[in-house]
């Protein structure tokens, strides 16, 4: 039998309790956009109807009558526990529920807005060019580094003279490990942006980078135990996409912002209209 985390108590008593509350009574009438009430407080159908149908992609054998009873029987349930956390204070108290009760403020005046109509192709395009520095491609090379390490015995002079000769290998293209012992570092193939080339490098080797166009060999770089040293196969600046390009993300950030200056807006009218009392800061 298939195992439902709602399902709770025997399907009887399910059933019974579905009877109970669907019977009509006078003093408390259900609304016809409800399914039931609890303590005067409708559970709306809409609630119902899609607790139903997240069951029903998950169910090959369907929703049967039992199935619903459940389904009912536990939004009751929901909402005696919301009841008795709203009579406890929980949503005045406790900070975990008072994160949550924003954060679904917050998702609540962000859906209110979803109905906006989306701006022209002219002012995502200015909005495009407004915020240019959003979209630009991040700076990025493809290197090749080699190390140069300190050997036992030898001064600090001996050791930059040989960073030296390694350098001067890499700029006429002569093969660096046949002149001297220098390994070549792992870094990944390809272009990859200056900030994941510094993760992998370092502060010193990355602003090096910043400064060789392609072809370029670093100065020997001071370095634990040693020296690095960078030739920069190929560079690609970094430079504002296209608008056509990135269209899609235009318009997912002029929706973000959009969504700020609504939530900045409703905070603003709020603490207006209420009654704020500040305590003197010492």
């Amino acid at each position: 039998m298939h195992r439902w985390s709602w399902a709770m108590g025997a399907v009887l008593g399910a059933l019974l309790a579905l009877v109970s509350v669907l019977r009509p009574q006078a003093a408390s009438p259900i609304p016809d956009d409800a399914v039931a009430t609890v303590n005067g407080r409708p559970i709306a159908r809409g609630d119902y109807e899609r607790a139903l149908a997240g069951l029903l992609s998950a169910r090959r054998s369907g929703v049967d009558a039992e199935l619903r009873a459940q389904v009912l029987e536990r939004l009751i349930e929901q909402e005696l526990l919301v009841q008795h956390g709203l009579e406890l204070g929980l949503a005045e108290r406790d900070p975990k529920v008072r994160l949550d009760l924003g954060s679904a403020v917050i998702d609540l005046l962000s859906a209110r807005g979803a109905h906006l109509a989306d701006p022209s192709d002219e002012e995502l395009r200015r909005f495009h060019r407004e915020r240019a520095s959003w979209f630009t491609r991040a700076e990025a090379a493809e290197v090749e580094v080699v190390r140069v390490a300190s050997r036992t015995g030898e001064t600090e002079a001996m050791v930059s003279a040989r960073a030296e000769a390694v350098a001067q290998a890499l700029r006429t293209d002569e093969p660096v490990a046949s002149r001297v012992e220098a390994p070549i570092l792992e870094v990944p193939a390809g272009m990859l942006p200056i900030a994941k080339l510094r993760d992998y490098l370092g502060d010193s080797v990355a602003r090096a980078i910043t400064h060789l166009r392609a072809g370029e060999v670093s100065e020997p770089l001071p370095a634990a135990g040693g020296y690095h040293l960078v030739r920069v196969v190929d560079r690609r600046d970094s430079a504002p996409e296209p608008f056509e390009r990135v269209r899609d993300q235009v318009v997912a950030a002029w929706r973000r912002e959009a969504g700020d200056r609504r939530l900045r807006s409703f905070l603003d009218a709020r603490r207006q209209a209420a009654q704020v009392v500040v305590a003197e800061v010492l």
